[in-house]
Formats: C-alpha cells, sequence, structure tokens
C-alpha cells in the first residue's frame, strides 16, 4: 500500500483542504484516488464536513476502519479469481471555490460495474457551521421556480446549437433527431441541485442525457449564471452568499429532508441522508454512530410514505417504512430476520 498525505493550502482561507492520495501497489486492485480531507482551527465545523463527505462518497469514516485499512477499501473496484466486486476505479477532486465562508468542490469518479462510468459530483459547504448548501437553500420558493425556467431556456439554446452542429457534420437524420430528442426531454427537468457556487455566480450541471453506448453524442448544457442575475430570486441566506461578502453566515441554512436526519433506530443513534427525492424515487444511506458505515438505501414514495430497502454485501438486509412530516421520518425498520424496531429521525 501506497499512501501519503499531500498539503493543498488555499491562502484566502483559514481552512486547509489536504490530499488523501492512494495508489495500489504492482498487481494489486485499486483505485487511483485523491480524496479530499478538511482541516481547520474549529473541529465540530470539520468533522461534520469530512463525515459527510467520506461516509457519501466512501462509505465509511477512519473511525470504522481496523487500524491500518485505507478509506478506500469498502468502495475500490476488486477483481479477483472468484468474481468481480463493483467499485470505484478512479477517484480525484479540484476546489472549484474557497472563501473563509464557503467551500465548493468538485469530486470526478469513475466506477466500474458491467463497464466503467465517469461522473462529477459537486458538493458546497458553509464554512462557518459545517453544513452543506444546497440550491434550495439559496432561492425564495418563487425565486427557485425562476431559476428553473432560465435553466431550461438557457438549455434550449444549447440544444438548438447542438442539432445545428449536427447538420453541419452531415450526421444522418436518424441521428439528428435522436440527438435533438433526447437532449429536449432531458431538459424537462431543470436539475438544478447539480450545482457550484463558484467566484462569479453559479454552474448548474446537467449531464447523463444519453445511455452508455451513445455518451459521444453527450452535448454539454451546463449553464453558468452570474450573481447579478441570481440576485432577485434570492432569498436572506443566498444574499449573504452572493452579496455581502463579510456577513457572518454562522447560523444560516434550512431544514430539509435532503440534509442529515439524526434519530435512532431502536435505542441506537443513527443518521439517515436522503440523496435523492425525486417523484416516485428515493435513495441514500444511513449509518449507525456507533459504526460510521454507510448502509445503503433505495426505495419509493408514496405520497408521505417512504419504503426504503436497505443492502448490504450479502445483499437486502431490511426495510424501512417511514411516514414523512415535515423535515421528520418516523415508523419501522425490519431486518432480514423479522426482528422490527421503531425507527424515528429528524433534521
Amino acid at each position: 500500500m501506497t499512501l501519503c498525505l499531500f498539503l493543498f493550502y488555499h491562502a484566502t482561507a483559514q481552512v486547509k483542504v489536504l490530499d488523501h492520495a492512494y495508489a495500489p501497489p504492482a498487481g494489486k486492485d485499486g483505485p487511483e484516488a485523491r480524496f479530499p480531507i478538511v482541516q481547520g482551527p474549529d473541529s465540530i465545523v470539520i468533522n461534520k464536513i469530512n463525515r459527510f463527505l467520506q461516509l457519501t462518497w466512501l462509505h465509511n469514516t477512519p473511525k470504522s476502519l481496523r487500524k491500518g485499512t485505507d478509506i478506500f477499501e469498502r468502495t475500490a473496484y476488486q477483481h479477483k479469481d472468484s468474481g468481480v466486486r463493483s467499485g470505484y476505479t478512479s477517484i480525484d477532486y479540484g476546489i472549484v471555490f474557497q472563501s473563509p465562508r464557503v467551500l465548493s468542490l468538485r469530486l470526478d469518479l469513475e466506477t466500474m460495474a458491467a463497464y466503467p462510468e465517469s461522473y462529477s459530483h459537486f458538493q458546497n459547504f458553509n464554512l462557518q457551521n459545517g453544513t452543506q448548501i444546497l440550491t434550495a437553500d439559496l432561492f425564495t420558493p418563487e425565486g427557485l421556480q425562476q431559476l428553473r425556467s432560465y435553466l431550461r431556456e438557457e438549455r434550449k439554446k444549447i440544444i438548438k446549437e447542438a442539432g445545428m452542429a449536427a447538420i453541419e457534420e452531415k450526421m444522418n437524420k436518424e441521428d439528428q433527431d435522436y440527438i435533438s430528442q433526447s437532449l429536449t426531454e432531458c431538459n424537462l427537468e431543470a436539475e438544478e441541485n447539480n450545482a457550484v457556487i463558484d467566484s462569479a455566480g453559479m454552474i448548474f450541471f446537467r449531464s447523463h442525457c444519453f445511455p452508455h453506448v451513445a455518451r459521444g453524442m453527450e452535448a454539454d448544457l451546463s449553464v453558468r449564471i452570474p450573481s447579478a442575475i441570481l440576485s432577485p430570486w434570492l432569498n436572506a441566506y443566498g444574499k449573504k452568499i452572493f452579496i455581502e461578502p463579510t456577513a457572518n453566515i454562522k447560523s444560516d441554512g434550512l431544514s430539509g429532508l435532503l440534509k442529515p436526519l439524526s434519530g435512532t433506530i431502536g435505542k441506537y443513534p443513527v443518521v439517515l441522508i436522503l440523496e435523492r427525492l425525486d417523484g416516485n424515487y428515493a435513495a441514500g444511506y444511513y449509518y449507525y454512530d456507533s459504526r460510521e458505515i454507510a448502509i445503503e438505501l433505495s426505495g419509493e414514495r408514496k405520497g408521505n410514505n417512504l419504503v426504503l430497502h436497505e443492502y448490504g454485501d450479502e445483499g437486502s438486509t431490511g426495510t424501512i417504512r417511514a411516514t414523512i412530516s415535515g423535515n421528520a421520518l418516523s415508523g419501522t425498520w425490519t431486518g432480514s430476520n423479522g426482528k422490527q424496531l421503531p425507527f424515528s429521525v429528524k433534521n
């Protein structure tokens, strides 16, 4: 195992971002990896950020690992004589923006299952309290609707340009129609959540509009919106971020189902994070405070009712059935052996 820490310091902020870097020994499986480890003077803030990042993307934290075990072990792609375990073949990151108040990161991931898949994900953090900054945190309800409309209109222009480029490249009519139809369908949803704060405003990303076999036809539907355009749509928190660069944001941030939800299963403290709650689909993970190992969840939402199935290395290990009430979930956890425990979490 080749393991090292390299210091990366952005001079404009008190917070430092370290590389946790890993390269597998010759002949061994494992990802070529660089992962961000945040350091700073406020241990509570820093621990919130690191715990969230490592559990979300690596499914564990150093607290959960045996001595000498690397944090990439649970999510690394492994090929053995007896079979294949899917996972990451490459992990990298970049700092998009950093100030004394905000840290915006880009995570570049390559996974391997039936075929390799590359994608980027973006995370924004409030460095004064350690919480995520989600798009919905920054806009009034009316402003969020305006933002979605703006994104769709800007992407229509990109789609039109992609159609013209297909004609200029003399693609056959079938491919031209396929590109236009696929991008238009992709633009039905604004997908405003995969976004990053930068020095001039925000960048909103929309990708994976095509299946893997047609990914070469993908057009970049990313839209950069300067803060001057965002300004009328912002709530008080958003204005502090983009218009009031010296404002204190330690107490800012909104509650929500897409923020960490704390509570219990039976008598055991847990944290649940819903990464997606789109339409009828729900997905995320939860972990026990005592172990800090992410247990994957996926399932469905029907009105205010959620059914989430949990999965381990051996397949399905239990089911959570819960009712949504505001920013809280309550119901029952049922193990694969039929054992039932009360379940309750809230933000």
